[in-house]
């Protein structure tokens, strides 16, 4: 399919499955979608003037797949049934211009890697001590590159206690460059995977109940605002979940680094680094309905028809925090609107 300009390939592959009277059944689709036309930015000389237009030179590659099965059936008067559904797409950016280099954290688009890539800096825990740390500066320091910002004569100064970042290309500096010449390394994007959802629901003698439970398996994210570690910003509330879990002397197998006001520390501690990466999977119940058919025989009197009267639980926004789970570590910020989970009562005819 082409559209202005824009080309589209898709290549769809399916197979459904049905067993037992209809009483199971199950799906299983696979895409392959190629944009080999994608409307970019491009830069052309200065001298031309005016800005320059969109092209379609870019590429992007798309794959996926959804799997679903669901079981329904009937004993007597009770019926019931459970339905669960997953899927994932991966992407590969293949050709865009400007986009062949990247920079610490989220990056939206780099050529040969994923949309919402994170590059991050590989660590191998905290200077243990001061040794250890003249050791790092005589090995690094001349290189200078990130090491600048903390140098070994400032009051910026590395200390037992602070971040080892490595030297992953070997070159004797510790460089966030985002090419060739970088010890950044591409560690996964920040696009939800493994998304999935099951409802759940039976009937007996007019009451039934329905469920549905929806959560993603995977899904990176680093944290970058006032909250992301402590005193990120020195003036505001700092995150209690460092509280006791940060290097001391007395505590030199803490899960963070020792804590420290001076800012350029604290970005080269915290900022960027791979411990920093969370897996923000979870798992929540979004709706609950409880239900109940009145008998005709009642209703009939009334002469208003079949009624039929609910409860509903529905999950706007929010949480469950006794079906949401967050994995790692938790980082919560104080709450900024109030939790929105909506109770319905009411009947239909």
């Amino acid at each position: 399919m082409t559209v202005l300009g824009r080309k589209f390939h898709r290549k769809t592959f399916g197979i459904d499955l049905n067993f037992f009277d209809n009483r199971l059944k199950a799906t299983f689709d696979y895409f392959i979608k190629d944009n080999t036309g994608m409307l970019v930015n491009v830069t052309y000389p200065g001298v031309l003037g005016g800005k320059s237009p969109k092209t379609n030179s870019g590429h992007l590659n798309v794959k996926g797949w959804e799997f679903t099965i669901g079981w329904r059936d009937q004993i007597k008067d009770f019926s019931y049934y459970a339905n669960f559904n997953i899927g994932d797409t991966k992407s590969l950016l293949k050709e865009m211009e400007g986009a062949d280099s990247y920079g610490a954290g989220w990056n939206a688009a780099v050529n040969g890697y994923p949309l919402n890539s994170y590059f991050l800096y590989r660590t191998d825990g905290y200077f243990k001590d001061q040794a250890e740390v003249d050791r790092y500066y005589a090995l690094y320091g001349e290189g200078k590159e990130d090491l600048t910002g903390v140098g070994a004569g400032s009051a910026s100064r590395l200390r037992p206690g602070d971040t080892k970042r490595l030297d992953l290309n070997g070159d004797y500096k510790i460089s966030g460059a985002g090419n060739e010449n970088s010890d950044l390394q591409y560690l996964g994007d920040s696009n939800p995977h493994f998304v999935f959802g099951f409802t759940l629901g039976g009937a007996w003698k007019g009451f039934d109940v329905n469920a549905m439970f929806q959560g993603v398996g995977k899904q990176y994210v680093i944290r970058n605002d006032w909250m992301a570690y402590p005193f990120q910003t020195r003036t505001a509330n700092q995150n209690p979940t460092y509280l006791g879990k940060t290097w001391t002397e007395s505590n030199p197998n803490a899960e963070f680094p020792r804590l420290t006001t001076n800012a350029n520390l604290a970005r080269w501690n915290y900022q960027n680094n791979d411990f920093m990466m969370q897996n923000n999977r979870y798992i929540r119940l979004k709706t609950l309905i409880v239900g109940y058919t009145l008998p005709q025989i009642w209703t009939r009197k009334g002469k208003t028809g079949k009624k039929y009267v609910f409860t509903s639980l529905a999950m706007i926004y929010g949480k469950l925090p006794v079906f949401e789970t967050v994995s790692i570590r938790k980082w919560e910020q104080p709450p900024t609107t109030v939790d929105t989970r909506l109770h319905v009562l009411g009947r239909s005819v």
